[in-house]
């Protein structure tokens, strides 16, 4: 791989998981980092829907 990322929320406080939380930080690198590497964002954007 070009690229290996990993985000670690170590005892995240209140009524969250860990992936709530580094989930949307790991997207805002990726969409700084990944350019770099000439891949680019398509078109369409990808919405994030929490369904319980």
């Amino acid at each position: 791989p070009g690229i290996i990322g990993i985000v670690i929320i170590k005892e995240p406080t209140g009524a969250y998981y860990g992936g709530e939380i580094a989930a949307p930080l790991f997207q805002k690198i990726m969409k700084r980092v990944l350019p770099y590497l000439g891949i680019l964002p398509e078109q369409e954007e990808w919405v994030t829907v929490r369904v319980s």
